[in-house]
C-alpha cells in the first residue's frame, strides 16, 4: 500500500512525542489512531467539544493541510469519495484546524476531515465588472456568478447555497478537481469511546479496528 506523505507520524516524529509525554511535558499526543481505510487513517479523540481541539493529527510532518468539520453521519461517503459533499462541489475548509472543529455546530460526535491543500483550489475566480476575462483564467469550472462592489464572482458554489457575502467564499470557499480520494489524508473524530466504536464497527472495509 501506498502511503500518502504525512497521513502517518514518523518513527522520529513518534520518538520525539513518547520521550516529551514522559518527561511529563505538555505537547502531548491527544488522539489515537483507531482504524484504518485503506491509505486513511481514523484519529480518535475523547472530547467533542469546539474548545478542545485536537492537536496530534495529520498532516505529520512538512506540508499545510486544509479541515473541514462534517456530519459524521456522512463518513461512509468520505471514506469511499474523499469528501462529504458531492463530487466536484464546492465547500468550506479552512487551515485553522480550531475554525474547522467548531463545526457542525449541533453535534454529539464531533468530525473533521483533512485535506491534501496542494490537491485543493479556490472555489472562485474574480473578475472587475465589464471586463471579458478574470486574468485569463478557464471559467468553464465557475458556472455561476454573482456581483460584490465592482467585482465579478465566478463560483462553483449553487445560487443561494454556502456563501451569504464574498468575504465567507473567499475565507474558505474550495473545490477539488480530480480524485477528491486522493486528496484525503485522515478523519479525526471525537466523542464518547463507545458510541465512536459503535459507529465505526458498521462500516464496511474499515481494518486494524483496535481497543484499548
Amino acid at each position: 500500500m501506498t502511503v500518502k506523505p504525512g497521513t502517518y507520524p514518523s518513527a522520529e516524529k513518534l520518538f520525539i512525542a513518547e520521550e516529551w509525554e514522559r518527561r511529563g511535558l505538555p505537547d502531548r499526543r491527544d488522539t489515537k489512531l483507531l482504524a484504518q481505510s485503506a491509505d486513511v487513517g481514523i484519529w480518535y479523540t475523547e472530547s467533542s467539544s469546539k474548545r478542545d481541539v485536537p492537536t496530534w493529527l495529520p498532516p505529520f510532518g512538512d506540508g499545510r493541510a486544509l479541515y473541514r468539520g462534517f456530519d459524521v453521519r456522512k463518513l461512509q461517503a468520505v471514506l469511499e469519495t474523499g469528501l462529504d459533499v458531492p463530487v466536484g462541489a464546492a465547500f468550506f475548509a479552512s487551515g485553522d484546524r480550531d475554525k474547522a472543529w467548531e463545526y457542525p455546530l449541533m453535534r454529539e460526535i464531533a468530525a473533521m476531515l483533512v485535506l491534501d491543500q496542494t490537491r485543493c483550489e479556490r472555489s472562485y475566480v474574480l473578475e472587475r465588472s465589464g471586463a471579458t476575462s478574470a486574468r485569463g483564467a478557464d471559467l468553464n469550472p465557475y458556472p455561476v456568478e454573482y456581483k460584490d462592489g465592482d467585482w465579478t464572482v465566478r463560483t462553483r458554489f449553487e445560487r443561494g447555497y454556502g456563501t451569504r457575502t464574498f468575504l465567507d467564499e473567499q475565507m474558505y470557499g474550495h473545490w477539488i478537481p480530480g480524485d477528491a480520494r486522493a486528496a484525503l489524508l485522515g478523519v479525526v473524530i471525537g466523542g464518547p469511546h463507545s458510541a465512536v466504536r459503535e459507529l465505526l464497527s458498521a462500516l464496511p472495509g474499515l481494518v486494524d479496528l483496535l481497543d484499548d
